[in-house]
């Protein structure tokens, strides 16, 4: 089966806190079992507008559920995803900051754009390119 949700977070983290912290807390654990078990992948996407001026650019977090993921859903260490999606670059994951970083390096973003989504999304620490 295919299944498409969207959610109102800024994170891949935050998605999976969020799914789960929609169940009763006594349900909590089976629920993030079962997450782990079915989950595929968690994409969080935020758009910028261009630095041209003409439309807007989706920069977007990616973590793909490998077994290291689906064990710290399991386990409820949703605050250690972001650590393994940023160490996971070869597998095709990747951090919000990474997303910024590519889009500011292909000048599709400005260095203020890149900071408002920083903003907006709440990273609070960084390596600016450009």
């Amino acid at each position: 089966h295919l299944v498409l949700g969207t959610l109102h977070t800024n994170s891949c983290p935050e998605s999976v806190d969020r799914i789960v912290d929609a169940y009763p807390s006594e349900e909590q654990k089976q629920i993030r079992i079962m997450l782990a078990g079915s989950l595929r992948a968690v994409v969080s996407q935020t758009l910028a507008p261009r630095a041209s001026g003409k439309g807007r650019v989706a920069i977007h977090e990616i973590m793909l559920a490998t077994p290291a993921i689906r064990n710290l859903i399991r386990e409820s260490k949703s605050h250690q995803l972001h650590s393994v999606i940023d160490t996971s670059r070869g597998q095709g994951m990747q951090t919000m900051e990474t997303a910024i970083e590519k889009a500011l390096k292909q000048n599709l973003i400005t260095k203020e754009e890149a900071e408002n989504v920083r903003i907006k999304v709440g990273i609070t620490s960084y390596n600016l390119v450009g």
